[in-house]
């Protein structure tokens, strides 16, 4: 959904509502929340403290300002199985 060469084109065709909508949805069922740069973080606050990872959104430009050695994959795998839940093969 996103025009070519236009970085964040996407961000202005009504993709807000329903996204709230489903993660407020995966939220309530316990799902924990995977969510990489500003736009995505601003929907931290649905999530439980203990439910979610947050870091910066992995592109080229941001790689080396806090994504690469971050280990969010690992960090959600550790989330799920504190709550008894299997970890996800990546």
């Amino acid at each position: 959904t996103v025009t070519a060469g236009e970085s964040g084109s996407h961000s202005k065709i009504g993709w807000q509502k329903i996204t709230e909508e489903i993660v407020t949805h995966c939220a309530n069922l316990g799902a924990v929340g995977l969510l990489w740069g500003s736009s995505a973080r601003e929907l931290a606050h649905l999530f439980e403290a203990n439910s979610l990872v947050e870091g910066v959104h992995p592109s080229p430009l941001s790689a080396h300002r806090g994504f690469l050695g971050s280990k969010p994959f690992s960090m959600v795998n550790q989330l799920l199985e504190s709550k008894g839940k299997s970890g996800i093969t990546w």
